[in-house]
C-alpha cells in the first residue's frame, strides 16, 4: 500500500527579500489566506509546514510558525469543510464583526471560502484539516450553512476529540496510508456528531423535522446493500408519505435518489480503498453496495470522484487488475 503523499516546506528555504511573498504562496497552496507577521521586532515569519494527503483525500497541514495573522477569502475553494486546533497562548478567531478567544484543545471550524482571519500571538503549532466534499453526505452537514465557528474543550468529546488531533499532529510524518484508515473515519464521524448539528437546524427549521430526517437517514443507511430500496418502500416503513420524505430530503438540499446513489458510491470508495476488501473485484463491490450495472456504477463513480473505480484502487494498490 502506498504511503500518503506528503509535502513539507520551511521558511529557512527562501530568501529575506521574498521571504514573506513565498510564505504566502505556500499558504495559498494548502488553501489558507495570506498572513502577516505580528512579531514587534519585525523580524518576518519563520516557519515550517508539511502537508499530508490521505487516501480518500483529506489534507492534513501542520505548522510550526512564529506569531502572525491569517486574514481574507480564497475562492474557489475545491474543498467544503475545514477543522482545526492551534496550541498558542493567545489565539482570536475573527468572522463576521464577532471576535471568538480560542483557547486550547478548542476546535475551530468553518466552510472553505469564508472570508475569516486568525491572529495568533505567539508562537504557535497548528493542525488544519481539509475535509473533500465528496466525503461528506447531506446526513452530516450543509457546508453552505456552517459559517466559522468553535468547539469548547470545556466539552468531554470535544476534548477527547481534540487530544486525538494534537496527537495526529505531533505524529503527521510517521503515518503510513495504512494507519491513516482510522483517522479518516473518526475525524468523519466526528463531524457527524458534533459539527452538523450546527448546520442542520437552521436548514430543517426545527429539531423535530431534523431528527426525523436522520432517522429515515440511519433507515437507508440499514438497506443500502438492497438493490430494491426505494422510496416507496422507505415511506411506507416510516408511515409518512414519498412527498413528505423528498420535502425532507430538498430541505437538506438533494433529493432521495441522489442521497442513495452518493451513500452506495462513498461505500464502494471506502472499499475499493481498503486492504480488508482487496480480495473482491470491483463488480462485487458495486453488486454488494445495491448497484446491479456495473457501467452504471462506473459511470456513477467517475462522475462523482473524477476518475474511474480501477484508477481509485490502483492508486493505492497499484498491483490491481
Amino acid at each position: 500500500m502506498q504511503d500518503p503523499h506528503v509535502w513539507k516546506v520551511s521558511t529557512t528555504q527562501f530568501g529575506a527579500i521574498n521571504c514573506a511573498e513565498k510564505w504566502n504562496e505556500t499558504l495559498h497552496r494548502v488553501h489558507l489566506p495570506p498572513a502577516q507577521a505580528r512579531d514587534t521586532q519585525a523580524r518576518g515569519v519563520t516557519a515550517d509546514l508539511i502537508t499530508v494527503t490521505s487516501p480518500q483525500g483529506l489534507e492534513f497541514t501542520r505548522i510550526h510558525a512564529s506569531p502572525q495573522t491569517m486574514a481574507g477569502k480564497l475562492s474557489p475553494q475545491p474543498y467544503s469543510l475545514w477543522i482545526s486546533i492551534v496550541d498558542a497562548d493567545s489565539v482570536a478567531l475573527r468572522h463576521k464583526g464577532r471576535t471568538i478567544r480560542i483557547h486550547r484543545g478548542d476546535i475551530m471550524f468553518g466552510s472553505t471560502g469564508t472570508d475569516a482571519s486568525l491572529s495568533i500571538d505567539s508562537d504557535f503549532e497548528m493542525l488544519y484539516i481539509k475535509v473533500p466534499r465528496t466525503l461528506l453526505h447531506h446526513r452530516l452537514l450543509n457546508p453552505t450553512l456552517l459559517g466559522v465557528g468553535h468547539l469548547s474543550a470545556s466539552e468531554a468529546l470535544n476534548d477527547v476529540f481534540a487530544r486525538f488531533l494534537t496527537c495526529v499532529s505531533k505524529n503527521l510524518e510517521g503515518i503510513t496510508a495504512h494507519s491513516m484508515r482510522p483517522i479518516e473515519v473518526t475525524v468523519l464521524e466526528f463531524l457527524v456528531s458534533s459539527i452538523a448539528p450546527h448546520t442542520m437546524i437552521e436548514a430543517f427549521g426545527s429539531s423535530g423535522k431534523l431528527m426525523h430526517y436522520q432517522q429515515i437517514c440511519d433507515s437507508i443507511e440499514n438497506q443500502l446493500k438492497e438493490p430494491n430500496l426505494n422510496l416507496g418502500t422507505i415511506a411506507q416503513q416510516e408511515g409518512v408519505s414519498p412527498r413528505y420524505i423528498q420535502k425532507l430530503f430538498e430541505m437538506a438540499g438533494t433529493s432521495f435518489s441522489q442521497y442513495v446513489r452518493e451513500r452506495r458510491l462513498e461505500h464502494c470508495r471506502s472499499e475499493l480503498l481498503s486492504k480488508e476488501h482487496r480480495h473482491l473485484s470491483i463488480s462485487d463491490i458495486c453488486f454488494r453496495w445495491g448497484f446491479n450495472d456495473a457501467a452504471h456504477f462506473s459511470r456513477s463513480f467517475r462522475i462523482q470522484y473524477n476518475e474511474s473505480p480501477r484508477a481509485c484502487r490502483q492508486a493505492v494498490f497499484p498491483q490491481a487488475a
